[in-house]
This record gives structure tokens, sequence and C-alpha cells, in this order.
């Protein structure tokens, strides 16, 4: 079959060809297969679809995931810092005006004049009978001095205690250097203070003149000075103070000469005022060894006060040299009284004495501290209060009252004199005015006042029952040593006072198990 095809196929052609129909066939050795490779690749194919469920590779997508998932976390941490910041700024600016507003609310100057001069008692921070800050100092001023404020009174966080500035750097490691160790919140407030200091400078304010240690007696005396400038002085003097160490001591005791310096009223008020500096010079003289009586005598002399002399000793014998000692009388040695004092001008006057007194006591002039005394407690009238202010006044004179009455009663045990009924008079007296002492808000001008008061009666007090204890500890170790447990619960912090109280305690309790009876006498009985 297949041979007959072939056979049709070439007849067809071979007759093609004589008509002319038919093209001339290529040999057969002739035709090439890439050839017609070669034409099949020109021609154009479309591409092949791909199936739907491929994944397909988008080189692009990583970067761009990678720059929006960058541009994510920067924009959070963006807003996460200004976030961040507006808070801390909000906390802070927030804390100043708490301190601005109600922790230094309280006024330091009484422009209305009042009778009993609490407010011109207190701490001034520049603001004056506004209370808070001067708005004449500026923003960078009024916030060191909050800063201070905050330092001085809730510490300086970490660390309570570092090394005094006062000691050289190259000494204060070395064994056997005297280390002075102060309160770094106390560090911090003074130079803070020195901040606003410097900017109260810049913008013009009055400070008072630096005085020589030539001129610097009494009765250098010189006027002018802006009140903005004084409280800021005062504030660096007080952070000495509390610092207390020599160098600190003396620029303190320097700070209060140039205000006593430019304070030249004699307003009752300002006449205390004048009377306190006085006496804090004579402190801090008496602390540094150079002697405050001077300076005390001078504030008195302010009121017309005059300290009284001592009675002269009684001569008996044959000679002089044998004279026996006075007996202190307790009744006033002075001839003549001051006129009547107004209450400020009085508080100060009792003040000065007191220092005058103890200052006498400790130089083993204890007769002449034993006259200084009942004058001082002849001065203190009995009143009446009629107003928080006249009360708060009553208390103050009841605390000195007691406070003279324990100083009566070391002068009178050094002089070999009964002294138990004084020492229980001033701790009955000094526990019924810490009882008495009211509480006021911050924002009252006579809160500053009340807490120093309330921390002095509890020193009084916590002195007086230790003072009944000692002079009990001979005759009844029980009512001594609870004296001694009283004392240690009336001191609010645990620093020297509670140590010197806790001795005294454990050496009596120590002395109470020795008596008693032991186990085995007891079985044996």
């Amino acid at each position: 079959m297949d041979r007959r095809l072939a056979l049709r196929q070439l007849v067809t052609i071979s007759s093609a060809s004589r008509r002319g129909a038919l093209p001339r066939l290529v040999p057969a050795a002739r035709f090439k297969p890439t050839s017609f490779r070669r034409h099949a690749s020109n021609v154009p194919r479309a591409p092949l679809p791909m199936p739907p469920d491929m994944p397909r590779e988008n080189y692009a997508e990583p970067a761009m995931y990678t720059v929006s998932y960058l541009s994510r976390v920067i924009k959070f941490l963006i807003y996460g810092a200004v976030g961040l910041g507006i808070t801390g700024y909000a906390s802070f600016e927030g804390l100043h005006l708490y301190v601005e507003n109600v922790c230094l609310a309280t006024p330091s100057r009484d422009p209305s004049g009042d009778e009993y001069g609490w407010q011109e008692e207190n701490q001034g921070w520049t603001g004056g009978a506004k209370g808070g800050t001067d708005s004449r100092l500026g923003w960078k001023a009024r916030h060191a001095l909050r800063g201070a404020w905050i330092c001085q009174e809730w510490g300086a966080g970490g660390t309570r205690a570092s090394i005094g500035r006062s000691v050289h750097p190259d000494f204060r490691g070395m064994i056997g250097s005297k280390i002075n160790k102060v309160d770094r919140g106390y560090e911090l407030a003074e130079e803070y203070i020195d901040i606003a200091i410097a900017e109260a400078r810049k913008r013009g304010l009055v400070f008072p003149p630096n005085i020589s240690a030539v001129s610097s007696t009494p009765e250098t005396l010189t006027t002018g000075a802006d009140p903005t400038a004084v409280d800021l002085l005062l504030l660096k003097a007080g952070v000495l103070e509390r610092i207390a160490t020599p160098q600190t001591l003396g620029q303190a005791k320097d700070i209060y000469e140039r205000v006593l310096a430019a304070s030249g009223s004699e307003a009752p008020a300002q006449q205390a005022k004048t009377m306190r500096l006085a006496g804090k010079v004579g402190d801090l003289s008496a602390r540094l060894g150079e002697g405050g009586a001077d300076w005390w005598a001078w504030g008195l002399r302010r009121a017309g006060v005059t300290v009284p002399e001592p009675p002269e000793p009684v001569a008996k014998g044959w000679f002089k040299s044998a004279s026996k000692r006075a007996p202190v009388s307790t009744e006033s040695t002075s001839t003549t009284a001051p006129s009547p004092l107004s209450p400020p001008v009085l508080r100060a006057t009792i003040s000065l004495l007191i220092s005058t007194e103890a200052n006498l006591a400790l130089s083993s002039q204890l007769e002449r501290a034993a006259s200084v005394q009942d004058f001082a407690a002849a001065l203190i009238p009995t009143i009446t209060p009629s107003s928080p202010e006249s009360a708060l006044h009553d208390l103050w004179l009841s605390h000195r009252a007691s406070l003279l009455l324990l100083h009566r009663a070391n002068v009178f045990h050094a002089l070999s004199r009964p002294a138990l009924e004084l020492a229980t008079a001033a701790s009955v007296q000094s526990d019924g005015a810490l009882l008495a002492i009211p509480t006021y808000p911050t924002s009252n001008p006579l809160y500053p006042a009340a807490k120093l008061l309330h921390r002095d009666a509890a020193a009084t007090s916590a002195e007086a029952a230790w003072t009944k204890g000692l002079l009990l500890e001979k005759t009844d170790l029980e009512h001594a040593s609870d004296c001694f447990e009283k004392a240690m619960a009336l001191v609010e912090e645990r620093g020297s006072d509670w140590e010197k109280y806790w001795r005294s305690f454990a050496r009596v309790r120590s002395r109470m198990e020795a008596a008693m009876p032991s186990e085995a006498d007891l079985n044996n009985e």
C-alpha cells in the first residue's frame, strides 16, 4: 500500500514538472535542519501566563519594609522623648510651684505692724509680706532659691554626708587627718543660694557693704540695703551655720555682721531684729572661741537692759582669801528695772540673757551666772492670752522660764546645793509648754515660730529629764531609768544627744540587773 502511494506521488510530481507548475525541488542532500531552527527562533512568541498560585519575587519590598519599620521606630522614639520631656518639665515646674505657693507661703515681713512681731522672726525667702520668692530675681534665681529650700529641708538624696570643702583635697585621704563630714544637702543649698546672689547682683540689688576685720565692732553701723539682698545673705549665713565647720562658722559670723551693720531702724520689730542679729554674732563668736559677751551686752543695751553684777563675797577670817561664797539669791540683784518692753524686744532680751548666763556658767563664773538667771526670770511677766499671737508668746516665755530653771539647777548642783526640785520643776514646765503648742498650717504666719518652739521645747524636756535622772541615779535607779528612757523618746533623731541619753540608760539598767538577785540565789532560798 505504501509503495502504491509513493508511485502515485512520483507520477503526479513528474506530470506537474512537465507543465512547469512546480518549482524545482532541492535535492535532499542539500537540506539542513539548522536553518529551519534558525528561522523558527526568529518567530515572536507570546509569554506563557504564570500560575496564579505561584509565589512572586519583589526585590524592592524588603527595602521598603525596612524603611517603614525604621521610620515607625524613630517616630515612636521622638514621641516618647517629647512626652518624657513634657512630663519631666511639668513635674519640675509643678514641684517648684508647690514649694513657692505652699512651703514658702509664710510671710517674713509684716507691713501692718503686729504687736507681737512673729512675722519679722520668720526666715525670709525674699518674698516679704507675700511669701514665696521675689519676682525681681528672675526665673533662674527663683528656681535656685526653691532648689536650696528643697535641699535644705528634704536633703540631697543618695549620700547624706560628704567631705567638707574646707579640707584641702590633697589631705582628705591621709591617715590621721581631721575630715569634716557635712550634709550634702546643705552644701547644695549653699551653691544654689550663691547662684541666686550672683543673679541678684546682676539685676542691681543693693547688698550690705563688706566689713573689714578691723572695723567689725558693735558700734560700726551703717544703713541702706535691699531687703531681698538681706534675705539672701541671711539664708546663706543660716546654711553655713548648719554646716558647722570652723571655716563656715567664721563666714556666717561675717555675714551676720554685714547685715547687722545695715540695720538702723528704731521700730520695735526692727529693734528686736537687731538684737537677734547681735545674739547670732555673739553665739558664733563664742563657738569660735572669740568671746561673745561684748555683742550680747551691746544687744541688751539696745533695749536699755544692763547685765547685773554678782554680789560681792563676804570676807571672813583674818585674810580676805578666806572668804566664803555668798549664797545665791533667788531674787533679782538689779536695782533698777527696765521700762516695759514690747513682746518682740522682750523675747530678744530673754534670749540674750540666756546666752550670757550659759556662757558665764561654762566659764565657771557660777555666782554671776546665777544672778543673770534670776534677773532674766524676773523679766518674764504673767500674761493672759487673748489671741493666737499672745498665746504663742506666752508659751515661748513659759519654755524660756523652764530653760532658766534647768540652767539654775545645773548651777546649783555645781555649787553643791540641792538641785533636784529645780530640775523637776523645769521638766514639768517644759512638758506643759510642749503639749500646749498648737499646730498651724504652713501658710499661717505663726507656723515657723510654733515649729521652732516645738523643737526647742522637746530638746529642753529631754535635757531636763536627763538631768533629773542623773540627780536620781544615786538614790532611785528605777526612776532614773524612766527619766533616761523619756529623754530618748523626746529626741527626734538619733544623734549625739540620743547616744548620750542611751549611755546613761544602759549604765543604769546594768546597775539594776547587777543589783537583782541571781536565779541561783532564788533557788537556794
